[in-house]
C-alpha cells in the first residue's frame, strides 16, 4: 500500500470518551488502526505474531504432532496451543508458540469446534497437517505462567498497530457535519464508505490539520470517482456519457425527525440529472433510479448566504416543475463550483442534442405551438393552419413575466431594436416552459461565446 498520508487522531468510542487511532491513507483506502501490545519470546521476535499464518507439520510415529490444546467453543475460547513438547514436530518448526489459536486444520475451519471435536480433527488430519494459526495474546501469559510450555522463554511486550476499520475510497463520502444535521463538531469529520462502513468521528488537533486531512481524502475520492466515470464512458455512446457524479446532501422538506439532512448521490448523465440513495454500480441501478430530471427542464442555482435556511454552507437549489425543486448542499466550495461547471456543460450538450422543444399553448384564443430552437430562437405556429405566426431570436428577448399559473408575457425587441413587442401566451405546463427557456438561453450563450463554458 503506497501511503499518501499518515497521522494520529482521536476517535469516539461511543461511550462518551475518545481513543487515539492512527490513520493510514493510500490512493484508494483509508485505514484506521489501534495500538495493541503483544507478547513474544525473545528468541523468535514479534513478526511471527502478526495476523494469520500457515504452518506445515509432519506427524511423527512417536509423539505425533508434539502439542497439546485447550479451550473450545464450550468455554467461549478458540482452540489454543497450551503446550509444545521439547524436540518434537511442533516445536521444531520454530513457527508455533504457546498461546497460538488454531483456526483451521487442512483448510477446514475449526473456530467453532468444541475441545473434543478439535482433538479429533487433529488426530484424523493425516501425516502431513497444515495448521492455520494466529496468536491469541491474552492467553499466552496465562498459559506460560502455569508451566504449560516446556520451552519457556522470557516474553516481552511489543507494540503493534492493527487495522480496526478499512474504508475503500471509491464513492466514499466525507462530512464535517453531525449526521442528519447542520451542526459541526469542532475539528471533526467522518468518512463513510459506499457500503455504509463508518470511520467514526475523527478529531484532529486543530483546524489546519482538519483541512489537510479532508483535502487529501476528498482529492483521492475525486480521482477514483473520475476514473470510474472514464471507465463507464468507454462503453456508453457520447450522448449518454456521465459528466460528473458525487455525494451531496438533501434537505428534507417535511419531517418530524431531528435529522433534516440526508446524503444523496447525484449524477449528471446524458441529458438527465439523477438523485440516488446509493452510488450506481450496475447498469440496472441507473434504470431503477426513482428521481430523474431532464436537465433542460431544470435550473441549477447557487444560493447566497442570506438565502440559507440553516447553518449548512455551500448550498444550491435544483428547481424543477414538480414540488418546487431540491435544496441541497456540498461539503466544500470547490465541490460546489465543480458541480456548477459540470451542470452548465451538461445543459449545453443536452440542449444541443435535443435541438428544439415545443410546448402546447394558446395565443389570441388560438391553439398554437411555441417552439424553442437552439438555432432559430422562439417560434409560434398555428396548430390549425400550420402557419408560423411570429419568430424571434433569443437575443431579441428583453424580459418576461408570468402569473405563476398559466399566463406568460414575453417582451421582445422589434427588428428596429427600438420598439418592444409583447406576446401574451397561456400554457398549462408553464413552469416547465420557463425552465426550458432558461436552459435554452444558457445553451445559446455557451454556443456563441466559447469563453462562457471556460468560465465555469
Amino acid at each position: 500500500m503506497a501511503l499518501v498520508k499518515q497521522g494520529m487522531v482521536l476517535v469516539s468510542n461511543g461511550k462518551g470518551s475518545q481513543e487515539p487511532r492512527r490513520l493510514l491513507l493510500s490512493h484508494d483506502t483509508l485505514q484506521i488502526q489501534k495500538e495493541e501490545i503483544i507478547y513474544t519470546s525473545t528468541e523468535h521476535g514479534h513478526k511471527a505474531f502478526l495476523g494469520e499464518r500457515p504452518v506445515l507439520l509432519h506427524r511423527e510415529k512417536v509423539g505425533g504432532l508434539g502439542l497439546s490444546v485447550k479451550g473450545g467453543a464450550e468455554h467461549n475460547l478458540p482452540i489454543l496451543i497450551s503446550r509444545l513438547f521439547k524436540n518434537q514436530a511442533a516445536e521444531r518448526t520454530g513457527e508455533l508458540f504457546v498461546g497460538d489459536a488454531i483456526t483451521k486444520v487442512n483448510n477446514i475451519n475449526i473456530e467453532h469446534f468444541n475441545h473434543d471435536e478439535a482433538v479429533l480433527a487433529l488426530k484424523n488430519a493425516g501425516d502431513e497437517v497444515l495448521l492455520t494459526v494466529r496468536h491469541f495474546h491474552p492467553a499466552s501469559p496465562f498459559l506460560n505462567k502455569n508451566g504449560n510450555n516446556s520451552n519457556q522463554q522470557e516474553e516481552k511486550p511489543h507494540h503493534h498497530w492493527s487495522t480496526v476499520v478499512s474504508i475503500p475510497l471509491l464513492y466514499a463520502y466525507v462530512t464535517k457535519y453531525i449526521t442528519g444535521t447542520d451542526k459541526m463538531r469542532p475539528n471533526c469529520y467522518e468518512v463513510i464508505a459506499m457500503d455504509g462502513t463508518l470511520s467514526g468521528t475523527l478529531q484532529c488537533e486543530d483546524g489546519k490539520s482538519l483541512a489537510e486531512w479532508i483535502r487529501c481524502i476528498t482529492n483521492n475520492i475525486a480521482v477514483l470517482n473520475n476514473q470510474a466515470v472514464l471507465v463507464s464512458n468507454k462503453v456508453l455512446v457520447p450522448n449518454e456519457h456521465i459528466h460528473t457524479m458525487c455525494w451531496s446532501c438533501e434537505h428534507l422538506q417535511s419531517t418530524r425527525q431531528w435529522q433534516h439532512w440526508r446524503p444523496k448521490f447525484v449524477a449528471l448523465k446524458g441529458q438527465e440529472f439523477y438523485v440516488f440513495d446509493a452510488p450506481p454500480v450496475q447498469t440496472r441501478d441507473w434504470v431503477r433510479c426513482e428521481r430523474i430530471y431532464k436537465i433542460y427542464e431544470t435550473m441549477f442555482r447557487i444560493l447566497k448566504h442570506k438565502e440559507l435556511i440553516d447553518d449548512r454552507q455551500y448550498c444550491f437549489v435544483v428547481q424543477t416543475a414538480q414540488h418546487g425543486g431540491l435544496y441541497m448542499s456540498m461539503e466544500t466550495r470547490e465541490q460546489l463550483l465543480h458541480l456548477e461547471k459540470a451542470w452548465h456543460r451538461a445543459n449545453y450538450l443536452a440542449v444541443r442534442h435535443v435541438g428544439s422543444k415545443t410546448f402546447g399553448c394558446s395565443w389570441r384564443d388560438r391553439i398554437c405551438g411555441l417552439t424553442l430552437d437552439l438555432q432559430a430562437g422562439f417560434s409560434l405556429y398555428d396548430s390549425e393552419t400550420k402557419i408560423f405566426m411570429w419568430n424571434y431570436k433569443f437575443s431579441q428577448l428583453k424580459g418576461s413575466s408570468d402569473d405563476g399559473k398559466t399566463k406568460l408575457r414575453l417582451n421582445f425587441f422589434a427588428e428596429d431594436k427600438q420598439n418592444i413587442e409583447t406576446r401574451e401566451l397561456e400554457c398549462t405546463a408553464l413552469q416547465t416552459l420557463l425552465l426550458s427557456i432558461h436552459a435554452f438561453l444558457s445553451a445559446k450563450l455557451a454556443s456563441v461565446d466559447p469563453q462562457f463554458l471556460k468560465n465555469f
